[in-house]
This record gives C-alpha cells, sequence and structure tokens, in this order.
C-alpha cells in the first residue's frame, strides 16, 4: 500500500500545533498530518516520509523557519513551505519570499481558511513542480545510452527506458510490463541485495555481450524510500573507446615521426654544398610532400572532430561536373608520375552540366578515395574514375586494380583509424580517417557511398549523390 501524502507543521508552541494538527486534519482529510516542534526534528520526517507541504513557524529553537526553508529549497526543492510569524515581524515578509518560500500567514490565525488556501495554493505548486521535473527527468532518462530500470520500493517496475526495453526484448521479455522478478531472474541477482553492498555493481553477460550493472537508490540520503535506479552499460562500447584511442596515439606516433624523419633527413642534406641543383630539387619535393602529408593528417583529424560534435557545415554552390573531376585529376598529377600510372575520367554524355554541392567538401571526398586508390594499388596500373548518372542524381566510380578487400572487412573501414592496423602491417600510409571523412561527407550531402570488392581483383568506391543536395 502506497504513502498517503503528507503535511508537515513545524511550531514550538504546543498549544498552536495541537490547534493545526485538528484544524488540517479536518480539512485535509486525505493527507497525512506529520507534527514537529523544531527544524531539526522536522528535517528527518521529511527524509523518512513522503511530504507534500510543510507549514512552519518563523522562530523556533534549534533551527528556525527560514533555515528551515533554506535547507528544504536546496535538498528537496519540490516541497513547498509555508512560513507563519508574529505580526511585529511583518518586516520579515522580505526576507520570507527571497528565500523561496511559496506563502506566509500572520499570527494569530484567526481564520482557518487563510491556512487552508495558503497551503492549497502551495500544495498546487509542489504538484506542478513535481509534474515539470518528472516530465523532464524522464525526457533524459529515455535520451541517454545506457539501458534504465526504475523500481520503487515495493519493487514495483516503474520505468525502463528503450534502450532497457531492447535489452528486455532480447532477453524474451516481450510481453508488457516487465515483472521484478523476472528483472530479478534475468539478472540472476536481488537488485534490492546488490543495492546494500559497496561498490553496488556487478558484472554479467546478457545476449553475448558484457554489461556492468550499477544500483544506485533515488533518494537525496541513500534510502530506498523512492527505490532504486538500474544502470546496465554495455562494457564492449567502453571497450571499443579505449582501442579507439589506442588505435589514434599509434597513428598519430607514426604517421607523425615518419614525415618528421625524412624532413630532418632532407634538411641534412640540403645543408650539404656539394648537393646537385636536380637532386636538391627532388629534396625540395619530397619535402613538399612529407609536409602536405602532415597538414593532410591534421584537417582529417579537425573534420573528425566537427563530424562527431556536429560543427561541419556545408556551403552550397554550383560545380561545373566536368571542370571538377578535370582540376581533381590535375592535383594528383605530380604523385601519378612518380608511381608511373595514370588516372582515367570517363563522364558519360548524358550527364547534367552542373550540380550543386559543397565543392570544397566534395574535392575531399574525391581526393580521399583516389588517394586510396594510389597507394594500394601497383605501380603502372590505371585508376578510373567513370562520372555517369540518372534523373537528378551522380553516380561517380572510382575502381583500381588494387589486392582488393575482404568481404568481413568491407563494413569496417568505413570507422576511424580501421586501416591504422593495415597500414602498420602493409607498410601504407594512411590516417584511417580518410573513409570515415568521406562517407560522412556524402551522407551529408544526401548521398551514399558503397564498395564493391573481390579480393585479387580490386576494388570499386561508387558515390551516388543527388545533382541538388539542397533540394532533396
Amino acid at each position: 500500500m502506497s504513502e498517503k501524502p503528507g503535511i508537515l507543521i513545524v511550531d514550538h508552541e504546543k498549544g498552536e500545533l495541537e490547534r493545526l494538527i485538528d484544524l488540517l486534519s479536518n480539512k485535509f482529510p486525505d493527507y497525512q498530518i506529520y507534527p514537529s516542534d523544531n527544524g531539526k526534528e522536522a528535517l528527518n520526517v521529511i527524509r523518512e516520509h513522503k511530504i507534500d507541504v510543510i507549514l512552519s513557524n518563523l522562530v523556533m529553537p534549534k533551527l528556525g523557519g527560514l533555515q528551515l526553508a533554506r535547507i528544504v529549497n536546496k535538498e528537496y526543492p519540490g516541497i513547498p513551505v509555508v512560513i507563519m510569524f508574529e505580526s511585529k515581524d511583518a518586516d520579515i515578509a522580505r526576507d520570507v519570499i527571497e528565500e523561496g518560500v511559496s506563502a506566509y500567514i500572520k499570527k494569530p490565525i484567526e481564520s482557518i481558511d487563510s491556512v487552508t488556501q495558503s497551503i492549497e495554493v502551495a500544495i498546487e505548486k509542489g504538484a506542478s513542480y513535481s509534474l515539470i521535473n518528472r516530465e523532464m527527468m524522464r525526457l533524459l532518462l529515455e535520451a541517454l545510452p545506457e539501458s534504465l530500470i526504475v523500481i520503487d520500493k515495493t519493487k514495483e517496475v516503474k520505468f525502463v527506458n528503450p534502450p532497457g526495453m531492447q535489452l528486455l526484448r532480447n532477453e524474451g521479455l516481450t510481453d508488457g510490463e516487465p515483472a521484478y522478478e523476472e528483472i530479478k531472474k534475468l539478472l540472476q541477482i536481488d537488485p534490492f541485495a546488490l543495492a546494500k553492498k559497496h561498490p553496488p555493481v556487478k558484472d554479467m553477460e546478457l545476449s553475448q555481450v558484457l554489461y556492468r550493472l550499477t544500483v544506485l537508490p533515488i533518494h537525496p540520503d541513500g534510502s530506498d524510500r523512492f527505490g532504486y535506479l538500474l544502470i546496465l552499460r554495455d562494457l564492449s562500447v567502453r571497450s571499443r573507446t579505449e582501442q579507439l584511442q589506442r588505435n589514434f596515439l599509434t597513428l598519430v606516433s607514426h604517421e607523425f615521426r615518419a614525415p618528421l624523419t625524412i624532413l630532418e633527413s632532407g634538411l641534412q642534406l640540403l645543408d650539404m654544398e656539394k648537393l646537385s641543383k636536380e637532386k636538391r630539387g627532388k629534396l625540395i619535393e619530397g619535402s613538399r610532400a612529407q609536409i602536405h602529408r602532415i597538414t593532410r593528417l591534421v584537417d582529417n583529424i579537425i573534420d573528425l572532430s566537427r563530424i562527431e560534435t556536429n560543427r561541419l557545415v556545408l556551403k552550397p554552390e554550383k560545380v561545373d561536373v566536368k571542370r571538377f573531376f578535370k582540376r581533381l585529376v590535375e592535383f594528383f598529377q605530380v604523385a601519378i608520375d612518380r608511381e608511373e600510372r595514370d588516372i582515367r575520367v570517363k563522364c558519360a554524355p548524358t550527364i547534367c552540366e552542373f550540380m550543386v554541392a559543397d565543392p570544397d567538401r566534395l574535392q575531399q571526398v574525391f581526393f580521399n578515395l583516389i588517394d586510396n586508390a594510389i597507394k594500394f594499388s601497383p605501380k603502372g596500373s590505371p585508376i578510373v574514375i567513370r562520372v555517369d548518372g540518372g534523373p537528378g542524381e551522380f553516380i561517380v566510380d572510382v575502381i583500381d586494380q588494387g589486392p582488393g578487400i575482404p568481404l568481413e572487412q568491407q563494413e569496417k573501414i568505413f570507422r576511424p583509424f580501421v586501416q591504422a592496423e593495415a597500414t602498420l602491417t602493409h607498410r601504407v600510409v594512411g590516417s584511417g580517417l580518410g573513409l570515415t571523412i568521406a562517407k560522412y561527407l556524402v551522407d551529408a550531402h544526401k548521398g551514399r557511398i558503397e564498395l564493391e570488392s573481390e579480393v585479387g581483383k580490386g576494388s570499386t568506391f561508387r558515390v551516388i549523390i543527388p545533382a541538388d543536395f539542397t533540394k532533396s
């Protein structure tokens, strides 16, 4: 049986306290009346019972009404406080209001109506605050990625957020709201018993995933008056995050150290007086390439940060399609000559002449795809860029004759730092960020990126984007 709502009366004057108990018991029969003769004892009553409103005298021994109101507003902001004071203390009204007191009543109390009206207004304020607070809490709990379950002190399940409901469904609990005993059986532990342990934490496997269960009391003082919040965190997510961090540190140390070492060696050679003009030119060209490599890595890290914080904004404009790809190939001319290969651009005669896109970001997409094709293809093999399209869209294929990508790896290569492992293993320069960023930028253009690859036969990255993404 749930506890009745309560009205707490705090007054050190015994006669006045008894009078108020009688009056309010008759006026509010659905409420439990709790008496207290001092502020300190009143705080204990608040901790142990469901209090909806407090009626307190201003002047009391041990803890006065204003001090009590300050504590309540800080620790129990949903409980309204009504202060009673003598007429001679009328100037105290301003202080009472500044302390956030809901109402005040002058003593001696001649009419019970003034008390009941103040109590009713305070109860209404408290109910409104509680409703808003509960709704805000519900929205917050629903938005969290962890699986959350709220159980009250009677062991009734009061709330399960969407991730929690999905987890319970995965475990076979699909018929409506789950019962406490079902959750207890699923977790193979009594959450209320776990709550009494220090720390109240247990690791367990559910749906072949490792979770960490934490049980927290829903009460400022740690009692189980309101029940408990069960939090189930997916430890595999944390493990993946830690792995990403390790990959990032490995990547940065490797990708920065290599070009910096080359730059240092190049500068030492340039300092030699007997170096020929031709060799000096090659060293300068190589140094520029390494500086460009470092700049690209920094740009990719910055872009990834912007993507993850939703701060990367597209700037659409009219783009000449054929000119766009011609300039893109010109950018790679030095790398093409060095690797003894060529890039062939094949534009279908039926494609639109112009498109609306962010040219810088679109260039970044194809820069990453072409750069990958050059890095992973054998010398002398051609790279083909095929531009085609249907009604209102462009289809661009970047085709290489590289080693191909195993089927089980194809979904992973668009994740951050995935290529980093292959980079270190196969000695191919790459940050493992390019494809992640390319996919995001294509998605931002309301398009999609696809991969067709077979081991030993090369890869085709297909980008499909609307002719005007601002109208899609």
